[in-house]
């Protein structure tokens, strides 16, 4: 089983003010869920899928 790196406080801040500087309102995230995607693709061991409504589910 594969582990996270160490959190990096000053990363994980970056991150999250990007992420809540996208705009997405009720019903329309499909531009903060693709730059969660993004971001998570440099865990290759993490599976990724959207659901049918657009969530991100990541395991």
């Amino acid at each position: 089983m594969q582990t996270l790196p160490p959190i990096d406080e000053q990363g994980m801040l970056a991150f999250l003010t990007d992420l809540l500087n996208i705009p997405s309102p009720t019903g329309y995230t499909e531009q903060a869920v693709a730059f969660v995607e993004d971001y998570l693709r440099r865990y290759p061991f993490l599976e990724m899928r959207r659901t049918r409504k657009g969530g991100l589910l990541a395991v």
